[in-house]
């Protein structure tokens, strides 16, 4: 199965965003009783319309979000180095921005964005990020500083960039979502 069977599933058991469903629910009352009155031609094709134009919005609703979410997600094109960021802006300065390569050798080096959010965790599990402030020359904690929820992004250069925050950050920076 790809990606994207995996991701279409997911969307399948996603609830109707309410203002979606209380729409459907008004053209659904909007419609006669069959038991009030004779059904005539004309209401017959009414109906079909109706019902018609229903599932045309419920197919462009659906498809209209998978086509969004699915342009929110990207692979990185330059896997040799990532960034981490002590918080949920593009500022490069040290105390917010730290760069990681991953382990491997010359000839084979390793993808750094597959380890993108397991390196920047450690970061900020050792310490480097207290207080929300990136400092390379502070000494480690020996692992027991707290942990915020990471999201990995797709900078504009193309690599990955771990930021604390959830799955509506990436977006708020102006980034794609790194495909996991």
């Amino acid at each position: 199965m790809h990606d994207f069977d995996a991701f279409a599933g997911e969307l399948r058991d996603q609830p109707l965003a309410p203002a979606a469903q209380e729409q459907h629910l008004a053209l659904l009352r909007s419609l006669p009783d069959p038991g009030e009155r004779p059904v005539t031609p004309a209401a017959r094709r009414r109906r079909g319309r109706v019902i018609g134009g229903l599932a045309i919005g419920a197919v462009l609703a659906v498809g209209g979000g998978t086509a969004v979410a699915i342009g929110a997600f990207s692979t990185a094109t330059d896997t040799a180095t990532g960034y981490c960021y002590a918080s949920a802006d593009l500022d490069e300065s040290v105390t917010n921005r730290m760069e990681f390569a991953a382990a491997g050798t010359p000839d084979r080096p390793e993808d750094a964005s597959a380890v993108a959010l397991d390196v920047c965790a450690a970061y900020w599990r050792s310490g480097v990020f207290a207080g929300g402030r990136g400092d390379p020359d502070r000494a480690p904690t020996g692992g027991s500083a707290p942990v915020p929820s990471l999201v990995a992004c797709v900078l504009p250069d193309g690599k990955a960039g771990v930021f604390p925050g959830d799955a509506t950050t990436c977006h708020g920076l102006g980034l794609s979502t790194l495909r996991p």
